[in-house]
């Protein structure tokens, strides 16, 4: 059995445009990409991406000053059950923390 390609998880931003692209079903709303609010990981194996997560930080009126919002998540079929769902929520969870300090 051969060990399945190496995964990178990295974050997101104008010039993207094109990897949203292949990870959407439908025409993807782009400008996303820009908000500093907005959250938005790949996987990739290789150079091909095969999962993403995305959330929003948003402002809370009590309490800590903004949450995280995960807006949705998703996995190639064919890379599930490798851990990829974990390392991007592991990452989402980092960068969140950091934000918030």
């Amino acid at each position: 059995m051969t060990q399945p390609e190496q995964t990178t998880v990295r974050r997101l931003g104008p010039g993207d445009e094109d990897v949203v692209r292949k990870l959407a079903e439908r025409e993807p709303q782009v400008g996303l990409l820009a908000d500093e609010a907005t959250i938005f990981l790949a996987a990739f194996q290789g150079t091909q991406p095969v999962g993403f997560v995305f959330g929003y930080e948003l402002p809370r009126r009590h309490g800590a000053p903004s949450i995280l919002f995960i807006y949705e998540l998703e996995v190639d079929v064919a890379c599930r059950r490798q851990g990829i769902a974990t390392r991007l929520m592991t990452e989402l969870e980092r960068i969140a923390r950091s934000r918030a300090r």
